[in-house]
């Protein structure tokens, strides 16, 4: 049982953002409080005191970047800190909440939403954004129910991570050609090229320009699609004849796509090179 709350509503959390800093004002800086901006996990410099609009630090903070990639930090209960105009804080009221759980579910929102550098996480876009709270049959907060997911969460995010990595490595696989009856090892990278693939790529993207080029995501199955988009949206990228492969989800499954398609950051491309010199 769940109950969706707004990040608006101040009888859970309270939003706040910084003021604007230069970096010429923290260069020779002596103060200890770190100050965090677009990078929410290594701080623009360092301040003698926090921000006025973050009165307290007696609860639990979620950091979110503003202009970066729409990235989370957490900051514990007596953790000082300081942000500018490119990060905002949210000081969690209600202590059932996890901040670990806030920041899952904010995850999810970053993908439905497609919060980015384009489309910035500003407090007036925070404003609109709910979360799902898991709620007990009394309408208390779970904290239960949280602390399984963010297990779940955390697994999943370290599996992220390693597929990540195993990405940069894949272009550096050899794979071995049969010429005339000999095998020889290749990169990879020298046969195909891989391209960069959508971030921004959501079902509300493809509800809101629907069309008929389908959208790939990180499905098992060859033909379930994310939705169906139509061409020229403008920061889509589309692909033609190519491979691809899951690095979420069914990690590991490849699928070779015929015509034009797009997909979302969980589906990569592997594009085959039109004239590849192996020798």
């Amino acid at each position: 049982m769940k109950k969706e709350i707004s990040l608006n509503d101040e009888r859970y959390f309270k939003m706040a953002i910084g003021r604007r800093v230069l970096k010429k004002q923290v260069f020779h800086s002596k103060g200890e409080v770190p100050l965090y901006s677009a990078n929410v996990f290594k701080p623009f410099g360092f301040v003698k005191k926090p921000n006025k609009s973050i009165k307290d630090f007696e609860h639990d903070y979620v950091l979110w970047s503003i202009d970066g990639n729409f990235e989370f930090n957490v900051k514990r209960k007596g953790e000082k800190f300081a942000i500018t105009d490119h990060c905002g804080a949210i000081k969690i009221l209600d202590p059932s909440i996890m901040a670990e759980y806030l920041v899952y579910q904010l995850e999810i929102k970053k993908y439905e939403m497609g919060f980015d550098r384009t489309l910035r996480a500003s407090l007036a876009n925070m404003k609109t954004v709910t979360v799902n709270i898991p709620v007990k049959p009394d309408g208390s907060v779970d904290k239960d129910a949280q602390s399984e997911l963010v297990k779940k969460y955390s697994f999943l995010k370290n599996m992220r991570q390693d597929i990540h990595a195993q990405i940069d490595e894949l272009s550096e696989t050899s794979i071995e050609l049969d010429e005339v009856s000999a095998f020889r090892a290749v990169r990879a990278s020298r046969i195909f090229d891989f391209p960069e693939t959508n971030s921004s790529v959501t079902k509300r993207l493809c509800r809101d320009n629907a069309g008929n080029i389908p959208v790939y995501g990180c499905s098992q199955s060859e033909e379930a699609v994310l939705g169906w988009i139509r061409d020229n949206v403008k920061g889509v990228k589309y692909y033609r004849d190519s491979i691809t492969w899951n690095r979420n989800g069914s990690v590991g499954r490849f699928f070779y796509r015929r015509g034009v398609f797009t997909t979302n950051e969980d589906h990569r491309v592997m594009k085959i090179k039109p004239s590849t010199d192996i020798n």
